[in-house]
């Protein structure tokens, strides 16, 4: 991380100083550029002409070309055909990839999703949320257009489309943080939950992983739901899970891993993955320091898991690379498929800390900035503190499962570095502190 400006501090690493000096996110163009959030205000999803393209001119591989173009023929967009080109080819963590199209009408993200991510009923009302919180006022929001037959996506190749308007700027807070780059992310997330909280007709249907957003009749208002949050209770149990038994086989297939660096006579059907023998290090440090965190972690999960909060439409996701600056204004909130019902509160555990990590100061300052749109009560700003704590447990652990246990391979590997070693820097803090998180002390 580039050092902070003077009013915005983060403590000095406690990692040696080789373990972070992986490149960015290597994510094309202006980091994710395939999402966008802005305070560059569009009122209403941009208007749609009747002259259909016709020949579009996509600069990409040759096995997508026809695929891409005759995706785009399923849109009537003013000014007819224009320039696709391919931005993400799949090196993010969704797996989706991206070409940036141009038109006479502007320019537009096309995106390309994984068959059945999210399934179409969930995608369906996902874009008609979108649409809604767009609709209040909410330009870094980027809704779905239609087609030509009014769908917002395109079932075609085993695969899942849709167009939306390109969100102009960059994810570079770390790059150029201040306090008013800070406020402006702040205020812009709490004018999304603020929309958000107003959307009409929905309830959470499901159970467990299954959880999804079904609507109610039309047209029907729902009041606000006070309840538990629905993160910790999934929290709490991903926690006992990975307590009960599932760190054991992360231990030793990383293990395995260090064992084979070097090694050039380990059996082909036992050699691991080029990534989990590159992060093999760094998967070990985290599993060093999972049981004391976890430990702690679940302990306060526990405290507050029937805690009553408001709950409503959460993005879930939203961390630095989702948040995109053109100066100092938010021009995009991007990436909206993990969007569920929840507190508000996790939504600020995960910017926040992403953003600032440890520096508390600046965790305070950003508070009062939220709080002066949507305000904050007294037990949703506990549970920001729960949400975070949580978060170094759980989330370095995930890239752990994902590398040993599903095996999964991931093109950007420096991206990957770079996110463990920030749960790396945070775990080690939190016990260089005293086990301190937010203005608490934690009982190891």
């Amino acid at each position: 991380m580039a050092s902070l400006a003077s009013d915005l501090r983060i403590p000095a690493t406690v990692l040696p100083r080789a373990a972070i000096e992986s490149p960015r996110m290597n994510h094309p163009e202006q980091l994710p550029a395939q999402k966008r959030e802005s305070d560059v205000l569009r009122e209403s999803p941009p208007q749609i002409a009747l002259d259909r393209a016709s020949a579009w001119d996509v600069d990409d591989a040759a096995e997508s070309t026809p695929e891409v173009a005759s995706v785009l023929g399923e849109y009537e967009l003013a000014g007819g055909a224009g320039r696709c080109r391919r931005v993400g080819a799949g090196s993010g963590f969704s797996g989706a990839s991206v070409w940036r199209v141009a038109t006479g009408a502007g320019e537009f993200a096309l995106r390309r999703s994984p068959a059945g991510q999210p399934p179409p009923p969930r995608r369906a009302w996902l874009h008609r949320f979108l649409r809604f919180v767009q609709a209040r006022g909410l330009g870094f929001i980027a809704a779905p257009v239609n087609t030509r037959h009014g769908a917002t996506f395109v079932e075609r190749g085993g695969h899942s489309w849709e167009l939306a308007p390109w969100l102009p700027g960059a994810a570079d807070f770390h790059r150029d943080p201040s306090r008013e780059r800070l406020a402006a992310a702040m205020t812009a997330l709490a004018r999304f939950h603020g929309a958000a909280a107003s959307f009409p007709g929905a309830s959470l249907a499901g159970t467990g992983d299954a959880k999804v957003w079904m609507p109610n009749r039309a047209g029907a208002k729902t009041p606000p739901t006070i309840a538990p949050s629905p993160g910790l209770a999934d929290r709490i149990q991903l926690l006992e899970r990975l307590m009960g038994g599932e760190t054991d086989e992360m231990r030793q297939r990383v293990a395995r891993s260090l064992a084979s660096i070097g090694q050039g006579n380990v059996n082909e059907a036992d050699k691991p993955g080029a990534a989990a023998v590159a992060m093999a290090p760094r998967a070990a440090r985290l599993l060093e320091l999972f049981d004391p965190v976890a430990t702690a972690a679940l302990e306060r999960l526990r405290q507050h898991a029937a805690t009553p909060v408001p709950l409503q439409p959460c993005l879930r996701d939203v961390w630095h690379n989702h948040v995109l600056f053109t100066g100092n204004k938010v021009s995009g909130l991007i990436d909206y498929d993990a969007i569920r019902i929840d507190s508000v509160a996790g939504d600020l555990a995960r910017l926040l800390g992403s953003l600032l990590e440890d520096d508390w100061p600046s965790w305070e300052f950003a508070l009062a900035a939220y709080s002066q749109i949507r305000p904050l009560s007294e037990r949703e700003t506990g549970l920001i503190d729960v949400f975070d704590l949580s978060s170094l447990a759980i989330s370095g652990t995930q890239w752990v499962r994902w590398l040993y246990l599903d095996q999964l391979e991931f093109p950007a590997i420096q991206a990957v570095a770079e996110r463990m070693d920030h749960w790396i820097r945070r775990s080690e803090r939190f016990f260089a502190r005293g086990a301190v998180t937010r203005g608490h002390a934690v009982r190891l």
